[in-house]
């Protein structure tokens, strides 16, 4: 994918994350949705800084920003097999791979930001990243529920094993969560994922624009 420069005369920009970026604004995001909103946080006080992980220095790092606030943002780690993945151990044991593996984690989404689609941009860019680096099989942990499972399903994922309650480094799910699965084949393209992109943004910024001005 590009670097969204299409969107350079637009507020509402998609873009990969700088280093500086993912600590002075991913982390801060996910330090608020995961702590503070959801509850899910291992510590009873947590800085940025208790909400990074190992998997942050091999992840590739996504943000939407309004001008210069982050709105929305996840992570695409990459891996040989399925075990060094973040959700690696719920993997069903006879889960047959066919080659690298990736997931989609820890994406967030300002609450200001929501029911825009830009959880929907960012798993396109995901999507096309991963395809772009020879990723055969593509994974995402959510909590388990009939909207999301529907979702993901019309976005080309399927359940794989049971339900279970999702525990890494820094945080513990208290709601059931569902690994779901998609083995890329070639029915979306890069640039119906890019065309898809460019719609969701145009329709997002004149959404967002009242609510992140007021």
């Amino acid at each position: 994918m590009n670097d969204r420069a299409n969107f350079e005369d637009r507020r509402l920009s998609l873009r990969p994350l700088s280093g500086v970026e993912v600590t002075e604004d991913y982390l801060p995001l996910r330090l608020a949705t995961l702590h503070g909103e959801m509850q899910w946080g291992k510590q009873a006080t947590a800085s940025t800084s208790d909400l990074r992980d190992s998997f942050d220095d091999v992840s590739l790092h996504f943000g939407v920003y309004f001008n210069t606030r982050i709105l929305a943002a996840v992570r695409l780690i990459m891996a040989d097999r399925p075990a060094d993945l973040p959700s690696g151990r719920y993997f069903p044991k006879a889960f047959d791979g066919s080659g690298r593996v990736a997931e989609i984690s820890k994406a967030m989404v300002d609450p200001v930001a929501r029911q825009c689609g830009l959880f929907t941009a960012l798993l396109l860019e995901c999507k096309a990243r991963a395809y772009a680096n020879g990723i055969a099989d593509l994974f995402i942990s959510v909590v388990d529920t009939d909207r999301i499972r529907r979702f993901l399903n019309v976005e080309g994922f399927q359940e794989i094993g049971t339900p279970f309650h999702f525990e890494d480094q820094t945080i513990s799910v208290q709601d059931q969560a569902i690994l779901l699965w998609n083995r890329f084949n070639t029915v979306e393209s890069i640039e119906t994922i890019s065309t898809r992109q460019d719609h969701i943004l145009s329709k997002a910024q004149s959404t967002l624009e009242p609510r992140v001005d007021s």
